[in-house]
């Protein structure tokens, strides 16, 4: 079996545990292409109710919590996992650090990815969300990022993830999917176009193939190598007739 295989099987695996023994079951963090795979074989298990979240709104990492309180008959269970707040031991003396200082100091303690949901800078230092068993580990040992010395310790999550974004207008003929890529990233809609048949643009976590896809308001674009933004909405027509189109990248 091919590793996209492997994962589809284990999906299905952990919604029949559910369904069987009548518990709640969790995947690990889920990245971009694994929570598409996970879309794409949930027809397979589509007897089991499923709840997607990576530790507070708008993380791109998710978990799968299969089951819910009507199917089981019982409270639903908090998804495992944990906040974390990494922030300088001496802020004073601190280097300017970035996403992948502090992936690559847990990677550094031996820390597999699929434990691991976002990281999201926040003055100076980060929020982290992870799995609940990895989180007292984490407070003693992860002690440095980069050459700066750092303190971790357990927070409450924030109720969205902390982003910073940039709001943009720009003009397309319609809100297609590679028409916004299009303008978003300067690229020429053949570029643009190329990118959805590689499994390289995804919308709401799962992969868009088709370029002539409609965004809707609220809906996140992901293109693999370019960025990420929401599409905000439609605000009015250009003199020349284009759509004033409200667009926030994420940076």
């Amino acid at each position: 079996m091919t590793e996209e295989e492997l994962m589809m099987h284990r999906f299905c695996e952990l919604a029949e545990t559910c369904y069987a023994r009548g518990r709640y079951t969790f995947t690990d963090f889920l990245g971009l292409s694994e929570e598409d795979l996970f879309y794409r074989a949930a027809s397979d298990f589509s007897y089991v109710p499923y709840t997607v979240f990576g530790g507070a709104e708008g993380c791109e990492r998710v978990m799968v919590r299969f089951g819910d309180e009507e199917s089981l008959g019982y409270a639903q269970e908090p998804f495992p996992i944990a906040c974390l707040a990494i922030k300088p031991a001496a802020p004073k003396f601190a280097e300017e650090l970035s996403h992948r200082d502090c992936l690559g100091a847990l990677m550094n303690l031996g820390i597999k990815r699929e434990c691991l949901g976002d990281i999201c800078p926040e003055d100076g230092g980060f929020f982290l969300f992870c799995e609940e068993q990895l989180a007292d580990y984490l407070c003693e040992h992860l002690t440095r990022v980069r050459h700066t010395g750092v303190r971790v310790s357990r927070c409450d999550p924030p109720k969205s993830v902390i982003a910073r974004v940039e709001r943009e207008r720009i003009q397309v003929s319609s809100p297609r999917a590679d028409a916004i890529l299009s303008r978003a990233y300067n690229l020429s809609r053949g570029e643009s176009g190329d990118l959805f048949p590689a499994r390289r643009v995804f919308i709401n976590g799962r992969a868009c193939l088709d370029g002539s896809t409609l965004l809707r308001e609220g809906d996140i674009l992901t293109a693999r190598g370019f960025g990420r933004l929401r599409y905000v909405g439609f605000e009015g027509l250009s003199r020349k007739g284009k759509q004033n189109t409200i667009i926030e990248k994420f940076v």
